[in-house]
Parts: C-alpha cells; sequence; structure tokens
C-alpha cells in the first residue's frame, strides 16, 4: 500500500513549527510527576512510596513525546534519503546539539556548585570529582545528586538512531516503514536489558508509540491501524504501569491531534495557563529541580523536625523553590541557546527538551 511521502509544498525550511500547546501540557505532568517521585520523601513512608512508584512514570511520558515530536521536526526539515539531502539533518543535529548539551552542562556544573559546599558543611564525603565531572559531560557518569541525567542519554541513542532510519519509517510506501518498525522492535526486543554501550533497546517501545502516533496525525494510518499498533505495543512491552503510562499518553497526543485547538496556546482554558508554564520551561525544571528542590526538602524537613503535618508544605516549598530555579535558568541558559539554534538555517523551530523537547 502506498502512502504521500511526509513531506509538505514549498520551501521546508521556510514552514514554522508552532509551538504545540498540547505537547506543552503533557510536558508539563511528565515533569511535575517527575518532581512528585523525588519530593515525595516529604510525606510519610507509604505515599513517599507511591509517588516515587507512579511519579517516576513521568520519563516514560517524556520519552513517548520525543518518539513523536522528533519525527515531526524531522518531516518538516525536509531530510530524505538520496545525494545532497542530507543539509536538512546537519542543520537539525546542530540545533538539537545546542538545546541539549550546553543547558545539559550548566546543569551539571549548578549540581556540583550546590552539592559540593553541602556535602563538606555536613561532612560527608565528595562522591564526585573532577575526573567524574569530564566523564559526565560526555554521558559517560551521571553524578549521584542528580540522577535524572541519565534519560538524556537514552533520548540522545533515540534522536541518532531515527535521524538515520526516518527516511525508511517516513518511506512513500506504508509497508516499508511498518517493516522498518517492526524490525526495530525485534531488535530491542533481541538486545534485551541495556548494557554498557547501549540503553535504548529497553525503552525502544515507549518512543514507538510516539511514532505512531505521529504517522496517525499526519494521516498515514487511521484510527483502527493506530489502536492495533498501540494495543500491540502495550502487548509487546510487557512492562505493567511503564507500557500504560505510555499507551494513555499516545492516546492523548493522537486526541489533542484531533482537535485542533488544543495545539494553540490562546484557544485554551485560562485555568492551564500554570501548566503551559512548567511546560515551557519543562527541560530546565528537568535539569535543575532535583539539586535545588531536593536540598530545600531536606533543609525544611532538619528545621521542622519530624512529622506529617509538615509534609505537604515542604513539597510546596521544594516545588517552589525548584520552578523559581529552573525559571531562571531558562531565562540564563536554555533561552539564549534556543536563539542561537534558532539563528542556525531560516527554518525556526519550537524551543526542545529532552525529552524533553521540541514542537
Amino acid at each position: 500500500m502506498t502512502k504521500p511521502p511526509l513531506q509538505h509544498p514549498g520551501d521546508p525550511h521556510s514552514l514554522p513549527l508552532p509551538r504545540l500547546a498540547s505537547i506543552d501540557l503533557l510536558r508539563a505532568v511528565a515533569v511535575l510527576m517527575v518532581a512528585t517521585a523525588h519530593f515525595g520523601r516529604a510525606f510519610s513512608a507509604g505515599t513517599a512510596q507511591f509517588c516515587a512508584d507512579y511519579g517516576k512514570l513521568g520519563v516514560e511520558v517524556f520519552f513517548v513525546i520525543s518518539g513523536y515530536v522528533i519525527p515531526y521536526s524531522l518531516a518538516r526539515s525536509g531530510y530524505s534519503l538520496g545525494p545532497g539531502n542530507f543539509g536538512p539533518l546537519q542543520v537539525f543535529a546542530a540545533k538539537r546539539f545546542l538545546r541539549i548539551h550546553p543547558p545539559y552542562l550548566a546543569a551539571l556544573a549548578l549540581t556540583l556548585a550546590i552539592t559540593w559546599p553541602w556535602r563538606h558543611a555536613l561532612g560527608l564525603p565528595q562522591v564526585d570529582t573532577w575526573g567524574s565531572l569530564a566523564q559526565s559531560a560526555a554521558y559517560l557518569h551521571f553524578p549521584s545528586d542528580n540522577p535524572v541525567f541519565w534519560s538524556l542519554l537514552v533520548e540522545l541513542e533515540y534522536y541518532a538512531l531515527i535521524a538515520f532510519i526516518f527516511p525508511l519509517l517516513a518511506h512513500r510506501r506504508l509497508a516499508v516503514g511498518m517493516a522498518t518498525f517492526g524490525a526495530l522492535l525485534l531488535l530491542a526486543r533481541v538486545a534485551g536489558e541495556p548494557g554498557d554501550a547501549f540503553h535504548l533497546p529497553q525503552y525502544l517501545p515507549r518512543f514507538a508509540v510516539g511514532f505512531a502516533v505521529f504517522c496517525f496525525t499526519e494521516g498515514r494510518i487511521g484510527w483502527r491501524r493506530l489502536a492495533l499498533l498501540l494495543a500491540g505495543l502495550w502487548l509487546w512491552d510487557r512492562s505493567g504501569p511503564e507500557a500504560t503510562a505510555a499507551l494513555l499518553t499516545g492516546l492523548a497526543i493522537a486526541a489533542f491531534a484531533k482537535c485542533g485547538t488544543w495545539h494553540r496556546e490562546d484557544h485554551l482554558p485560562p485555568v492551564l495557563a500554570p501548566l503551559l508554564f512548567i511546560g515551557a520551561i519543562s527541560y530546565s525544571f528537568f535539569l535543575v529541580h532535583l539539586p535545588v528542590g531536593g536540598k530545600i526538602l531536606i533543609a525544611l524537613r532538619f528545621l521542622l523536625g519530624p512529622g506529617e503535618a509538615w509534609g505537604f508544605p515542604v513539597f510546596l516549598a521544594a516545588l517552589a523553590g525548584a520552578t523559581g530555579m529552573a525559571f531562571v535558568f531558562y531565562r540564563l541558559v536554555e533561552a539564549p541557546c534556543h536563539r542561537l539554534a534558532g539563528r542556525m538555517g531560516t527554518q525556526k523551530e519550537t524551543p526542545s527538551a529532552p525529552p524533553h523537547s521540541d514542537a
């Protein structure tokens, strides 16, 4: 069966990629889930465990979002197989690097600037050194005081993979795309657990959910095929809550896409404005929330003493502190990186974050 190729009329580099408000809403939900997993320690043991178990599913939501928005961006970049067609890919990769890596390095520096004096003041051993910092800059090590960075490596592996196989996935013949889709999942199943070299295989089904929804929103498949693909991925994944979180995220993106007004911020209820704000700075929030909010939580619990009555106020204080730092970080670090990336080429893209990123 042949479907129209994923291309758009006119010069693809002149096509703006509008910021999708519905994606920002999902990013906000995802990053708040991750923050709840970490700041849930403010509550009693049972509640804290519940927050940790289900809050960590926010990372799966981020993976599905990336599975959708990265193909969305590539499809509008004009990238395809063939001699002379790799210019859009090079521009895309350079922009991705500028938007993701410099903020990551700045977050690394901020993490160590906070944790080194903190550990020194409490008489705790320093677990990170200049050597481990150099390794972290190359995604070979992640500081124990900000372990969420591990997901960035998975995102980067996905970016590299889809950059080279996207022309096959988006082939004008739907059968070619579906065959490539299936082959990737088979390879992921064979690879099994993440190894020292690659971490993506374990999480590839979550990215695949996002790509399936992308095919749906581009008109490549209909509701019936989307339902079959998502049900198949849910059964294939066999990861329980993680697979269910991915499925629900995929369905939400598909539903938002069919309700076109939900992609536009000015068509959303004003009550959602705080979530749109969090979604817009979600990458910065993801990078800095733990070293900042985590230290606020520990300090307040020490000052206020034990007691469940303080749980929710401490949780809110940690969340507020993390949000404030994320906004400052966004204005001083992430936003300038976006502007610099925006000067590359003529295509206007939306700010992105790992996963936290694009469209």
